[in-house]
C-alpha cells in the first residue's frame, strides 16, 4: 500500500501546490517500508518461538527462499527509491545554496541555510538507510549465493570476457562511469569518501564508483558478464579484501535483484 501510494504522490512533485505534500508523505512512506523490511529480516520462524534476535534465522523448507528472495527484492527496490530520493535533495541543497549566494536580504539568506541545514539532516538520514538496505541486501545475497550457483549452473558462457584484476598497479578510479546495456555485474565494496586512498581496496582493478551525496560514494570492484565469475571474483573480495562485499546485478543501467538477474541470465543463455 505504502508503495502505490509513494507512485501516486511522485509524479505531483512537479505541481507546486503539491511540492511540499508530496515529498513529505514520499519521505514517511519509504522510511515505513525500511522499518518493515528491516523487522521482517529480524523474525525467528520457529514456530514454538516468539521472540525476536538479532540474527537472522534460516530455515528448512522451501518457503525460506521464497521469503528471502521476496525480501531482496523488496530491499534492492527500497534503496533504488533512496537513491532517487538523495539527487533530489542533492538538487534541493544546491538550490538552496545558490538561493543563499544571490540573496540581497539577510533575512533571505538565513532563511536559505535554515533550510539547507533541514536538507543535510535529511540527506544524512536518507545515506543511512541506504547503506542498512545495502547490509540486509550483502546478508541475504550470501546466504542465496549457492542457490543462485546452481539457478546458472550449465548456462552457456556470454562472448565477453570479465573484467577483473587482483593485483594492479593502476590508480584511476572511474566515477559515475554508465553501465553497459545488458546485464551485468560489479562487486560492491562500500561506502567510502569521494577522495578514499586507493590503497583500501587492495589493488583490485577496475575500480568504479558512484556519488551517493556530496563527500559519499560507493564503490564496486570488476565487471563481469555472467554470475559465477562475479561469485568466484567476490569470493575472493571478501577472502583477501573486504570481508562484506557482495555481488550487484545491473539490468541496462538500472539495479536489480539477484532472483531477477539470474532468471535474465538463464534465458539469455538458452537462446
Amino acid at each position: 500500500i505504502a508503495d502505490s501510494v509513494i507512485r501516486e504522490f511522485y509524479p505531483m512533485i512537479d505541481i507546486k501546490s503539491h511540492n511540499y505534500f508530496g515529498r513529505e508523505a514520499s519521505l514517511h512512506l519509504s522510511n515505513a517500508v525500511m522499518d518493515f523490511f528491516n523487522a521482517s529480516l529480524l523474525l525467528r520462524g520457529d514456530d514454538d518461538q516468539n521472540i525476536i534476535t538479532e540474527q537472522y534465522e534460516v530455515l528448512e523448507f522451501e518457503d525460506e527462499v521464497l521469503r528471502l528472495e521476496a525480501d531482496e527484492a523488496a530491499f534492492q527496490h527500497a534503496a533504488n527509491a533512496l537513491e532517487g530520493e538523495l539527487m533530489e535533495f542533492e538538487q534541493i541543497y544546491d538550490q538552496l545554496e545558490a538561493k543563499a549566494n544571490s540573496a540581497e536580504r539577510k533575512s533571505e539568506r538565513n532563511d536559505a541555510k535554515k533550510s539547507m541545514e533541514r536538507v543535510k539532516i535529511q540527506l544524512d538520514r536518507s545515506a543511512n538507510r541506504l547503506e542498512d538496505a545495502s547490509f540486509r541486501i550483502e546478508e541475504i545475497r550470501a546466504l542465496l549465493d549457492g542457490k543462485y550457483l546452481e539457478d546458472v549452473k550449465g548456462v552457456e558462457a556470454p562472448e565477453h570476457l570479465s573484467q577483473f584484476e587482483k593485483s594492479s598497479p593502476e590508480e584511476e578510479v572511474i566515477m559515475n562511469e554508465e553501465v553497459p546495456d545488458g546485464l551485468v555485474y560489479k562487486i560492491q565494496l562500500g561506502y567510502y569518501p569521494e577522495d578514499v586512498d586507493r590503497e583500501n581496496f587492495r589493488g583490485l582493478f577496475p575500480i568504479s564508483g558512484e556519488t551517493v551525496k556530496k563527500g559519499l560514494a560507493r564503490f564496486y570492484a570488476g565487471l563481469f558478464f555472467s554470475y559465477a565469475d562475479a561469485s568466484a571474483g567476490n569470493a575472493y573480495v571478501r577472502e583477501n579484501a573486504i570481508s562484506n562485499s557482495f555481488v550487484v546485478p545491473f539490468y541496462n543501467g538500472e539495479k536489480i535483484s539477484m532472483s531477477r538477474a539470474v532468471e535474465i541470465e538463464r534465458r539469455r543463455g538458452a537462446e
